[in-house]
């Protein structure tokens, strides 16, 4: 829920140098999406629903594996998640007011933010193998925040790509997600810092550099404004 918390932050004028969204939560929230697996993935709707709703993710480690991670996990390190779900699992959600509050109450007629004018530069990423957050969740994360269409990125099936280089943008649209100028950013950021120690300001000056050009925000700016 940690992108409706930051939505919800943005909507009522909270500051952000820039947003970054990692197989979010869609503003619509969950109902809309359930109803897709329902209809498309039955038997993955009900794996969700005994992971989520009867908590089997915090037990079983098939499930948690299934839903969360992939089959390259090692046990040890799939254990340690699963204690943390069962931490997490005590602190229940007040469904009812999450639903009245969701952040598409706040969108025009396109699904995108009243408030989407004044939100810092915005990533949204998604996974083709994650399967509690579908694509179509995704792009409406992407057009909730006006993240232009024609901004796409490809990722392998897991996350695991996003710590190498991104590769350019790909030509078929069923492949890919959007992304806001990522390229852009970490050629700014580098010629930015190589600046600074040409001019001979050190080791101090480059770390606090490295502070400064870490919200993504700063070196991105949105299409169109």
């Amino acid at each position: 829920m940690g992108a409706t918390v930051a939505l919800k932050y943005l909507e009522a004028k909270g500051r952000a140098s820039g947003l970054v969204l990692v197989s979010p939560v869609p503003p619509s929230g969950n109902g809309p999406m359930t109803g897709r697996f329902l209809l498309r993935t039955p038997g993955i709707a009900w794996l969700l629903t005994r992971g989520f709703a009867m908590k089997t993710a915090v037990r079983n480690p098939d499930h948690a594996r299934r839903i969360f991670f992939n089959e390259q996990m090692p046990e040890e390190e799939l254990k340690t998640y699963m204690e943390h779900f069962a931490a997490d699992s005590k602190v229940g959600i007040n469904l009812k007011s999450f639903t009245t509050n969701l952040p598409n109450k706040q969108a025009d007629a396109d699904g995108v933010a009243l408030w989407v004018k004044r939100a810092p530069a915005a990533l949204v990423v998604g996974s083709g193998k994650d399967i509690v957050i579908d694509r179509q969740g995704v792009l409406e994360m992407a057009r909730f925040l006006k993240i232009p269409e024609s901004r796409k990125l490809l990722l392998t099936p897991h996350f695991s790509s996003m710590s190498h280089p991104i590769p350019p943008p790909p030509s078929s649209p069923d492949a890919s997600f959007h992304f806001h100028e990522q390229r852009r950013l970490a050629r700014r950021v580098t010629a930015r810092r190589d600046a600074r120690e040409r001019m001979g300001h050190g080791r101090r000056h480059r770390s606090q550099l490295d502070q400064t050009c870490a919200p993504m925000g700063e070196t991105w700016r949105r299409h169109g404004q």
